[in-house]
């Protein structure tokens, strides 16, 4: 039996108006992934690399950093999904 959490990568946020909502959906996915056990890093793409230290910060009302669509690309090429299952 597997004693290591399985880790999932939970997107939310990003640049486009509906933002918000997939912010309030993301935080009913992360305490259901919790609640099944499994460990989830959160990445908002809208701010490339610079992602929030703190849980908080993804989903507060007020941006963490500046927002960009170029952002998505260095988040992807980033190291944040290198240890995600």
């Amino acid at each position: 039996m597997q004693d290591r959490k399985i880790k999932v990568a939970l997107i939310l946020g990003g640049t486009s108006p509906e933002k918000e909502v997939s912010k309030a959906t993301a935080k009913s996915v992360l305490k259901a992934l919790r609640d099944l056990n499994y460990e989830v890093v959160l990445i908002n793409p809208g701010y490339g690399e610079n992602q929030p230290k703190n849980e908080e910060q993804f989903f507060d009302e007020n941006e963490y950093s500046e927002l960009s669509n170029k952002n998505y690309i260095s988040a992807i090429n980033s190291p944040l999904l290198d240890d995600v299952d």
